[in-house]
């Protein structure tokens, strides 16, 4: 939207905020009486004409007069961009009245068109000196301008040459009425002329130049109506490089592809886009035509030696001069070396494309088949012309598609599945080639897979595994692995398992193929929540894989053993594996950890349980890395909820907060209803630390949402349990300690060991809080000794700092605050060795009390105190305010001057430049506006001020602002 209340009226509008202002500040120039001159340029769809639609409707919601005129390419009249907007003047019979009778006659004379729109008939029409006629025509504008005028003048690259030279006249002479000028235009299009003589006046400062850049992705997010941090808004924001109109024409594209699209509320922009682009071709000659058309069929990047082999009737140098004629219509660009060019945009490339005759388009394909053949390119160069122009079986063909689809595996998946697709629809099914269909088969699921398309992987697999020919087929333990993997991501426990073992019980297999099917079902069983019943594969999984000299294997084998141990509490072994498994991993390249077994994944999943989060966030980040460039979306669900919980336990609460909204698109991309669940029910924790208190109303929607994706045979997996634990902590947090007593006893079971090991304690202290808020302090004291017993034969610090601290509280309410504050004081100790900053400051809000209880109210305060600022630094509201809310409740004061002094300090974290950022942004200026004002590169501003949000522990403009505004006057900080 624009700022300063300059939004126009009756156009939707997102960014260009910085532009808008400009614009604001020329009307109000143009109202106090000075006449200004705007140059807006930009390449075609960047929102030049969406921009003059706001001046105008900017100009007439303030009451002045605004006139529009348009050049076009075919009606090259003398001035007629000019006369064009002079037909909105209204009465045009005044136009007489409003100059002298020179001047009138000299307009007439020279422009017989104007007599048209008022006065009579002209008596001369000889020759007109052009100063004087540009000088009548100057008089003609001012005088209309008695009151403040916008002349609106668009697509002026087009403009005749006498409009160009008179527009250069008006941009060098200030004029004394108020009128503003707004000439916009295509630079790369312009004549010489314009561009020169709008160029000069900009330097000498009678033209304001606007240059329409791309939208920044946070933008564009916001003009689809998306997410700014989402895949989907990340892949369309690099496609149509920032361009609105690009931008707009895709995702509908993108819609329409994934499903029904209903009526949209500003019409086909899909269709406006081709037309705009399509019009731009009507001007070209037949052999640039010919030439574009070829060019759009052999695809970008292409050089002006292969069209002329390939495209009909042109010899080579005719054949340069249509891409030189292209050029200068900037249809298509240059390299910066030159010798290739590309089209401007792939949407150019695609709306004449397909305009080009089926037949015709066939047969440039098979020439360029033919001449990429002879000049030995990949196959993957030339897949894409077999699959336009090839409809027979030849095993050429197939065998150039099967390597297409194999250079594209690890980098596009998706790219690869389309090529197997193709070489499937090829192959005949016939006895002789089934088994050749079963291995493209098989590569196509798997293509499929590793781009999480697992319920289409899933029954292509259950149908080549039916088949009569399957049973012999040599890698159908590999499709085996494969179809329960996709199972496994649907949510589909026991079906994977089934499968699995009833393929393990088969005799057939090779260690390779048993290896990998143990260590599937062992990946299942851990995902379902019975690890014990899949202990025993494992360890023959590692054994077998030690062996054979299978590093991955064993490595993968040892971090499933890690996850397994620590779930089920057995803490030794599981550190045990884990560091095995760590050293194996580090001695592997990236290369050998690309694939369906998520050694890294489940490595960091068991490092992070085990506390050993500096591990943890290493070996995510590594495997988020490799799936980011494998492709393979399938693994990144996992990969970004283990970084969110680290980032969460670690007291990075915003980050956190940003993983689990990219594990969400990840979980969505994928198309996996329970990992959904997952992400919302990790996520709701998180968002009850960044609300203020008693307004978590969104964590628990979110929570309740998930428990309700969670269907069929994935209910009862550990994902599933521990949603609805979750759930059990947002419904405490709203106020319902009933609800979480009843939740958490069905996720994890009268003894809660249901929910594993490794966090039991920590869900324990949650059940212990609802119980001492329905004042059940036997059965909260109860479950706290257990906690604790468990905790200490679990030996994690962070683990036993919970069940310490929930004993201690169940101490403080029955009047021990002796013995609770030695459980608070070991707590706050246990939780500084585990690495969890954002429980350590809670528990001041329990020692707080037992001190002042104790006569120790001044160690009380500066505990507190401590805290405050520790919890402020991280952005954790909910803990933040609950300090201050003890603090005030045991002074009877308001802000402590420890507190202002904490708030006023804030700023000092920050850098010199990150503190000009802040400042700025918090002024309300525009990322572009600031990289102007300090001569940054916006993604340099992007950067500093993501800094600032991090370091400060805010997620917004707003929140920065209040925060600065209450900083500059010792008002304590609470966002």
């Amino acid at each position: 939207m624009a700022p300063d209340g300059v939004a126009p009226r009756g156009v939707e509008f997102v960014g260009r905020d910085a532009e808008l202002q400009t614009i604001a500040a020329t009307l109000a120039a143009l109202r106090g009486g000075r006449a200004g001159f705007l140059q807006v340029v930009g390449e075609p769809g960047i929102g030049k004409t969406r921009l003059l639609t706001a001046v105008r409707e900017m100009a007439l919601a303030e009451g002045v007069q605004t006139l529009s005129g348009r050049a076009a390419e075919f009606e090259q009249m003398p001035f007629q961009v000019l006369l064009d907007a002079l037909q909105e003047f209204g009465d045009t019979a005044r136009l007489d009245d409003l100059v002298a009778p020179s001047a009138a006659d000299v307009l007439r004379a020279a422009i017989p068109y104007l007599y048209r729109l008022g006065g009579g008939p002209s008596e001369s029409e000889h020759d007109i000196d052009r100063f004087r006629l540009f000088q009548s025509l100057r008089e003609l504008l001012l005088a209309m301008a008695e009151r403040p005028l916008v002349l609106l003048l668009d697509d002026v690259h087009w403009a005749d040459p006498g409009s160009i030279d008179f527009l250069d006249f008006l941009g060098r002479r200030p004029m004394p009425q108020p009128l503003l000028v707004v000439v916009a235009h295509r630079d790369r299009q312009a004549p010489p002329p314009l561009r020169y003589s709008l160029a000069r006046n900009v330097d000498q400062g009678t033209v304001t130049r606007i240059e329409l850049g791309p939208l920044t992705k946070a933008e564009s997010a916001r003009l689809i109506g998306g997410r700014a941090g989402s895949r989907r808004v990340a892949d369309l924001y690099e496609e149509s490089a920032g361009n609105p109109l690009y931008l707009l024409a895709l995702e509908r594209l993108q819609r329409g592809a994934n499903g029904p699209v209903g009526v949209e509320a500003h019409g086909d922009r899909s269709s406006r886009l081709e037309s705009l682009i399509l019009g731009e071709t009507t001007g070209l000659s037949a052999d640039e035509l010919a030439v574009a058309s070829t060019a759009a069929v052999l695809g970008d990047p292409f050089s002006a030696e292969m069209l002329a082999a390939v495209v009909d009737g042109l010899a080579p140098a005719d054949v340069e001069r249509a891409v030189d004629g292209l050029t200068r219509r900037d249809l298509v660009r240059p390299s910066s070396y030159g010798a290739v060019f590309a089209f401007r945009h792939p949407l150019v490339r695609r709306a004449i494309y397909d305009r080009t005759a089926p037949a015709w388009r066939v047969g440039v394909h098979r020439r360029a088949l033919d001449l990429l053949t002879a000049q030995g390119a990949s196959a993957s160069e030339r897949a894409g012309h077999i699959a336009r122009c090839v409809t027979t079986w030849s095993p050429e063909h197939v065998a150039v598609l099967c390597q297409a689809g194999h250079e594209s595996m690890s980098t596009s998946p998706l790219t690869a599945a389309h090529w197997f697709q193709v070489a499937l629809r090829l192959l005949p099914r016939t006895a002789e080639l089934a088994a050749k269909r079963f291995e493209i088969g098989f590569l196509l699921a798997r293509a499929l897979g590793l781009g999480g398309r697992f319920a289409a992987s899933r029954d292509l697999l259950h149908e080549l595994l039916h088949a009569t020919s399957a049973r012999d087929a040599v890698n159908r333990g590999a499709a085996v692995v494969l179809c329960a993997h996709a199972e496994q991501r649907l949510g589909r426990y026991p079906e994977a398992i089934a499968l699995l073992r009833a393929e393990v019980a088969r005799d057939e297999q090779d260690t390779e193929a048993r290896i990998g099917l143990c260590l599937e079902l062992g990946l299942t069983a851990l995902l379902a929540n019975d690890y014990p019943a899949a202990r025993e594969d494992i360890s023959w999984a590692h054994a077998a894989a030690r062996a054979s000299g299978d590093v991955l294997g064993e490595a993968t084998a040892l971090a499933f053993s890690a996850f397994g141990e620590i779930w089920a509490g057995h803490t030794d072994v599981a550190r045990t594996a884990a560091d095995a498994a760590s050293v194996l991993v580090d001695g592997l390249p990236d290369s050998a950890l690309v694939g369906e077994r998520e050694a890294l994944c489940m490595l960091g999943w068991a490092e992070m349980l085990l506390e050993r989060f500096d591990d943890a966030e290493r070996h995510l980040a590594r495997g988020r890395a490799i799936v980011r460039r494998s492709g393979q979306s399938h693994s990144l669900p996992h990969v970004l909820l283990g970084q969110c919980l680290v980032l969460m336990f670690t007291g990075r609460i915003y980050a956190a907060l940003e993983a689990s909204q990219e594990a969400e698109d990840a979980a969505l991309l994928v198309g996996s209803e329970h990992l959904l669940g997952t992400v919302l029910a990790i996520r709701s924790p998180i968002q009850v630390w960044v609300s203020s208190r008693g307004e978590a109303g969104a964590a628990l929607a979110n929570v309740r949402r998930a428990t309700t994706l969670f269907t069929g045979s994935a209910v009862n997996s550990w994902w599933a349990r521990t949603a609805l634990m979750l759930r059990g902590h947002a419904e405490l947090t709203n106020g319902d300690p009933r609800a979480c007593v009843d939740l958490v006893m069905r996720a994890g079971g009268t003894d809660l060991t249901l929910l594993g090991a490794p966090l039991l304690a920590q869900y324990t202290e949650i059940l212990v809080g609802a119980l001492v808020k329905l004042g059940d302090l036997d059965e909260a004291s109860r479950r706290a000794e257990q906690a604790v017993a468990f905790a200490t034969r679990l030996g994690l610090p962070g683990q036993r700092a919970h069940a310490v601290r929930a004993r201690a509280v169940v101490q403080a309410i029955r009047g021990d605050h002796a013995g609770a504050l030695a459980g608070f004081d070991a707590a706050d100790a246990l939780f500084a060795a585990a690495g969890k900053p954002v429980e350590q400051a809670r528990t001041a809000v329990y020692s707080a009390r037992s001190l002042a209880a104790l006569d120790r109210l001044d160690e009380g305060v500066a505990a507190l105190d401590r805290s405050i600022a520790q919890a402020s630094a991280g952005g954790v509201i909910w803990v933040y305010e609950d300090l201050v809310r003890v603090r005030e409740l045991l002074t009877g004061t308001g802000p402590a001057p420890q507190r202002r002094a904490a708030a006023a300090s804030l700023l000092a974290a920050l850098t010199g430049r990150e503190r000009e950022v802040a400042v700025l942004a918090a002024d309300g200026r525009s990322n572009r506006q600031i990289a102007s004002r300090l001569r940054l590169s916006e993604r340099t501003v992007e950067a500093h001020l993501a800094n600032v949000y991090r370091k400060l522990g805010v997620a917004s403009r707003v929140t920065l602002a209040g925060l600065l505004a209450r900083e500059s006057s010792g008002e304590p900080r609470i966002a």
